[in-house]
């Protein structure tokens, strides 16, 4: 009798986990080869309460300062969800890490507004002009995303 095969199993989440985490690593490198910049990008997975958070659940990457704030302000944390990850190519993930490359690289024009005091109407209006200068600078630079 012939030896019974087994199937392939699937990875564990854990390893398909750590697959995507060296995915997202690689299109942020990548992104940064597009947009020459200093920063330090530390790629991260969401956490359980970060997918809980309003805001968090279903999106695939955001970008944040890190503690350390003013004493380092060219490093940052990047988050993603490796669940949705999976289901997006290694060009869409490239285009999405310039995105957020992009709200970092423009982060210091809004602070610098910020300080000098604005009202709230304001703020959404400098928030709305950031989002359209990133989409545009990300669509010059990597094309449309077609997730």
């Amino acid at each position: 009798m012939k030896a019974k095969r087994k199937s392939p199993s699937r990875p564990s989440s854990k390893a398909r986990a750590t697959h995507q985490t060296k995915r997202v690593e690689k299109a942020v490198a990548k992104a940064q080869a597009r947009i020459p910049t200093a920063f330090h990008i530390t790629v991260v997975r969401f956490t359980a309460e970060e997918k809980l958070e309003a805001g968090c659940q279903k999106k695939l990457m955001v970008i944040e300062r890190t503690v350390r704030g003013d004493e380092d302000s060219w490093h940052f944390v990047l988050s993603f969800d490796p669940v949705v990850s999976e289901r997006v190519s290694f060009r869409d993930l490239v285009k999405v890490a310039g995105h957020e490359v992009l709200h970092a690289l423009l982060w210091p024009i809004a602070d610098a507004v910020q300080r000098r005091g604005i009202t709230e109407k304001q703020a959404e209006e400098l928030a709305r002009a950031e989002e359209n200068i990133v989409y545009t600078l990300q669509r010059a630079l990597f094309g449309e995303i077609r997730a």
